[in-house]
């Protein structure tokens, strides 16, 4: 359906202003790096040295093995999103994301869910196994909310999702890798270099570089979005509270991460590893 008005912007041809700019960077710093989910537990544990080198592998794994079902969910609630767009730039941006997410023309060798499949491979499991995959109830619904909101919720709403898990990439990934790289040797009997040279690194730096990119595109797509609607984006007022929407959905999102997070850690607490996180066999992967 034609919109009642739409404005002919390409991501491409569209110059955000400072004054977007400024406030999108304050909504990511308060919704994503100076949010909770940083002080709790797992974050704590991972990062304080004296941490047991057997608990450390035993978070990072855990966490690992939830992700192949992150990262295989991820396009799909992106593209519901963009099947909701009304404009052509938003719709191409975030199929766009789903695209690189999914590995583009490379497929196997660059899609997200792959790469998480072959570190779960390197970590030990079967194929068997990881078809068998039972994410824990908080990764579930850390999956189930974002495709709801992005399928059926407020457009805004789901989009400030969206873009907060572009900006929380770098930090968590980065977290994850380094307590591989500290840990591998107790845990799988791997020296950090040939953790890295066996594949240990390409799930991680994939995604890093993806979402690198993508939280520099996200913004300009919210910036399109609100000059649609009239917002004078060199308004700091009038921006602000145009992103209210998009800053709820950042929040919420973190919000789920936060939870994700401390379901890890319970379960590790509680003497989970990879393995418990497995159901019937129902076959292997192709």
């Amino acid at each position: 359906m034609w919109p009642n008005s739409t404005r002919l912007n390409t991501v491409k041809n569209f110059v955000v202003p400072s004054v977007f700019r400024a406030a999108w960077r304050k909504l990511m710093s308060d919704c994503c790096h100076h949010h909770p989910v940083w002080d709790g537990d797992f974050v704590r544990c991972l990062r304080n040295r004296g941490t047991d080198e057997d608990k450390r592998f035993a978070l990072a794994s855990v966490w690992s093995v939830n992700m192949v079902v992150g990262s295989y969910c991820f396009p799909r609630y992106v593209a519901a999103l963009a099947a909701r767009a009304e404009m052509d730039a938003v719709r191409h941006g975030l199929l766009e994301n789903a695209w690189d997410e999914s590995g583009s023309y490379n497929h196997t060798s660059r899609s997200h869910f792959w790469l998480a499949v072959k570190l779960a491979r390197l970590l030990g499991l079967r194929d068997d196994e990881i078809e068998r995959i039972e994410p824990l109830p908080e990764a579930q619904k850390y999956t189930d909310e974002h495709y709801r909101q992005c399928a059926v919720g407020d457009f805004a709403f789901a989009l400030g999702m969206i873009c907060l898990i572009e900006e929380f990439t770098t930090p968590e990934f980065s977290m994850i890798f380094n307590a591989f790289l500290q840990s591998c040797q107790q845990g799988m009997n791997l020296s950090p270099g040939d953790f890295v040279l066996m594949g240990g690194a390409e799930y991680f730096t994939a995604n890093i570089t993806d979402d690198e990119r993508h939280r520099e595109e996200m913004p300009q797509l919210v910036a399109i979005l609100l000059d649609s609607d009239g917002v004078d984006l060199n308004d700091e007022r009038a921006v602000t509270r145009a992103l209210s929407g998009v800053r709820d959905g950042a929040s919420y999102s973190s919000d789920l991460r936060m939870h994700f997070f401390e379901g890890i850690y319970q379960f590790v607490k509680s003497g989970g590893t990879m393995r418990r996180l497995m159901t019937e066999t129902r076959g292997a992967l192709s």
